[in-house]
């Protein structure tokens, strides 16, 4: 059955008789339920609970406002604290969150560990259970301060010190290394090339010949884009399915398709290949101009996006994910033998192939700039205005002079606290507009701007659909994609002519950079972000 639809009502006789003998008793811990306010708690209310609708949020809505701001999950998994923490963001709270166990992880190190990272967020507990003495030495909750008391020798010379504000410090930025160039290995087995019907029939040939040359034998599957998970189980199966003959790398050229669908067919891919692969068998990505490499170079919108992916793949199934290849637009028989290189071992899995060489992926800390403070004048558009950010941003817009803020939303005017933040908004002198509109909409967001011409946007919309790989739906990285890369993309092609435009703010995510697991699409949605930014700015 399915849990809180009327399939429940199939085992409701059964459901009863079984829990009959339950002896309701008063809670000696105040207890919240999410189906009823006061409940009873004999066999009936264990079915209610089963069928009826959860009222989580309104449930932990009223924890918060009565004062409680930790929480502890207690499960196999924790599944809610996500969610309790983005409830309490769209109240403008903050929540600490925990859970206990995990999954695979159920030792007492575990349990332990949840409890340490509860204390730490000012829980009181009683650690007295947990050790042989019942004796404890108390420490403090913040990192030990580690401070020199004996001499140190002084240099002779003392530099004067490169002044730095707070946040200057925090910025880094992805950077290209140049990796040394080494003999392409001698690759054996067999290898998978994975092809969408449409593709240009040149590059498929030169990939295979690039292979071919090193010693791998190559097979070939064509597939159109959009194919499904289990679509992709019947092709891949025969190619896959054996132990003694199987293919020990799947080489997916989707990514070289210029379409959003390379996102949703590679998601299908991979399903596919954990369902029908009974060995260790490595996915590689090759894409084309999906990263910026050196300074001009604009990444494309899908392939940014796969690389997203790619990274939350690589820790949510390390033994399935190889890695992500880039290649120029129109790449010549060294590149490729480049990327075969790749292939063949090392350990590089974010890799960018160009005329000058290869190039690894990484992270690096931004020297601080010495850019003029912005001050908003004029119109102001914050996209999910209602939302955590969108709400936090607009005060202090306001406070810093702007003179007009509009703030969209799905409800506009009708959403929780809209005119209580208007009211405190006002009190700054500023004017706000609730517009209800679907960034994703073209027509909307034309109709809005048109109406409102902006002289800054700030795109803080998005929407959480958080899945496993195993679970993630075209369904649910649509709901995703929209209102955050979709909008992002409607909203530049509807500004990008205004004249007295002096400020284009995106918010996206640390997920799109490194990766998170359990957030393969909104990874990809805050890559888009992050292309679009690179792509307007080399503009």
């Amino acid at each position: 059955y399915a849990s809180h639809t009327s399939h429940v009502e199939h085992i409701q006789d059964e459901l009863t008789t079984a829990l009959a003998d339950i002896t309701p008793k008063a809670p000696r811990i105040p207890f919240h339920s999410t189906v009823e306010p006061e409940p009873s708690f004999d066999a009936g209310y264990w079915y209610r609970n089963l069928r009826q609708t959860v009222q989580f949020t309104s449930t932990v809505t009223t924890l918060l406002r009565q004062g409680h701001t930790r929480f502890i999950e207690a499960s196999a998994h924790p599944v809610l604290t996500h969610p309790i923490e983005h409830t309490a963001e769209t109240h403008d709270l903050t929540a600490h969150t925990t859970g206990t166990l995990r999954r695979d992880d159920d030792t007492p190190t575990r349990l332990l560990t949840s409890l340490a990272t509860t204390w730490t967020h000012g829980t009181p507990l009683n650690w007295t259970h947990l050790t042989p003495t019942g004796h404890t030495t108390p420490l403090p909750t913040y990192p030990f301060q580690h401070q020199h008391h004996w001499l140190t020798p002084q240099p002779t010379h003392t530099p004067t010190p490169t002044p730095t504000t707070g946040p200057d410090t925090w910025r880094y930025r992805t950077t290209w290394k140049p990796l040394p160039e080494v003999t392409a290995p001698t690759l054996s087995g067999h290898h998978l090339l994975v092809v969408p019907s449409d593709l240009d029939a040149s590059i498929v040939d030169e990939v295979t010949h690039a292979l071919s040359e090193r010693g791998g034998s190559v097979d070939r599957v064509d597939v159109p884009l959009g194919t499904e998970r289990d679509e992709f189980a019947q092709v891949l199966s025969p190619h896959l399915g054996t132990d003694d003959d199987h293919a020990v790398s799947v080489v997916s050229l989707v990514g070289l398709a210029e379409s959003l669908d390379t996102v949703t067919t590679s998601i299908s891919l991979i399903q596919a290949i954990t369902d029908v692969s009974p060995q260790s068998t490595r996915v590689w990505a090759l894409t084309r101009e999906a990263v910026a490499v050196s300074p001009g170079e604009s990444p494309q919108d899908e392939g940014a996006q796969l690389w997203a992916f790619g990274r939350v793949a690589a820790l949510e199934l390390p033994d399935v994910w190889g890695g992500l290849i880039d290649l120029p637009e129109r790449p010549g028989p060294r590149d490729l033998a480049r990327a075969v290189t790749v292939l063949g071992g090392g350990d590089e899995d974010q890799v960018a192939i160009r005329p000058s060489g290869v190039y690894g992926r990484r992270t690096a800390r931004m020297a601080p700039t010495n850019a003029a403070p912005w001050r908003p004048s004029g119109t102001v558009l914050i996209t999910g205005g209602m939302g955590a950010i969108g709400r936090r941003l607009a005060r202090r817009l306001a406070a810093e002079g702007a003179e007009r803020l509009v703030l969209t939303g799905r409800r506009g005017a009708n959403a929780p606290g809209a005119a209580e933040l208007a009211e405190e908004l006002r009190g700054h002198g500023c004017e706000v507009i609730h517009a209800a509109c679907d960034v994703a909409d073209r027509s909307e967001l034309g109709a809005l701007i048109a109406a409102h011409p902006p002289n800054a946007v700030f795109h803080s919309a998005g929407v959480l659909d958080d899945a496993l790989i195993d679970t993630l739906s075209a369904e649910s990285f649509d709901a995703v994609h929209r209102p955050k890369a979709l909008g992002a993309t409607l909203l530049h092609e509807l500004t990008e002519d205004l004249p007295d435009l002096d400020a284009f703010v995106l918010f996206s995510s640390v997920t799109g950079v490194w990766g998170n697991g359990g957030q393969g699409a909104y990874a990809a949605a805050n890559a888009a972000l992050d292309a679009l930014a690179e792509r307007r700015r080399a503009a």
